[in-house]
C-alpha cells in the first residue's frame, strides 16, 4: 500500500507538470485503497486444523496467483490475520463473484460450511488465547512477515493485543 501512495504522487506531479507544460487542467480522483495481504501463516495453519477436525479438508491458496487486495490487507499490516477461503460448493468451475457463487450461496451446503467456518474461528481464536508460545510464536511472523516500512521504531517493537487467558470452558 505505500508503494501505491507513492505512484500516486508521481501521477500527480505528473499531472501538475502537464498542466504547466500545456496550460490544460487535470485532476486526480482517489478512491479507497486496500493493501495487500498479508496472512499470518501460524493462525492460518491452526485454523486449518481446525477445520480438518471438523471434517473439512482445507488447502493452502496458490502463491503464484494474482488475489488482489481486500479491506483485510489493510488490517493485516497492523495486526496478525487470516483470510482463508472455504468452499460453498463442490463444483470447481463455480468462481467467486459470479451469478452461479450467488446461487449456490443460498444452498444449504453453504450454511453447514458458514457454521463449520464460525467453528474453527472459535477454536482458533481459543488456540491463541489459551497459548503464551502459540501468541509469540504468531508475533514473531508478522513482525517478520510485514515489510519494515509499514511501521515506524516503535510500531515494529509492539507485542501485539493478546491477552492470556485461562478459567474458562467451551462446551
Amino acid at each position: 500500500m505505500k508503494r501505491i501512495r507513492e505512484l500516486i504522487a508521481l501521477i500527480k506531479s505528473c499531472v501538475a507538470n502537464a498542466e504547466n507544460l500545456t496550460g490544460a487542467r487535470g485532476s486526480v480522483l482517489e478512491g479507497t485503497i486496500s493493501a495487500e495481504r498479508y496472512p499470518n501463516r501460524p493462525m492460518c495453519e491452526s485454523f486449518k486444523q481446525n477445520m480438518e477436525s471438523l471434517g473439512v479438508s482445507m488447502h493452502w491458496a496458490d502463491p503464484g496467483k494474482l488475489y488482489g487486495s481486500s479491506d483485510i490487507g489493510n488490517v493485516s499490516i497492523k495486526l496478525p490475520a487470516i483470510h482463508e477461503y472455504l468452499s460453498i460448493t463442490d463444483d470447481s468451475r463455480i468462481q467467486a463473484h459470479t451469478v452461479e457463487y450467488a446461487g449456490a450461496a443460498k444452498s444449504q451446503k453453504a450454511d453447514e460450511v458458514c457454521i463449520l467456518g464460525a467453528k474453527g474461528l472459535a477454536m482458533t481464536a481459543c488456540d491463541i488465547l489459551y497459548d503464551k508460545a502459540f501468541q509469540d510464536e504468531i508475533r514473531a511472523f508478522h513482525r517478520h512477515q510485514v515489510p519494515d516500512f509499514y511501521f515506524d521504531s516503535a510500531d515494529k517493537n509492539k507485542q501485539g493485543g493478546f491477552h492470556h487467558v485461562s478459567g474458562f470452558r467451551i462446551k
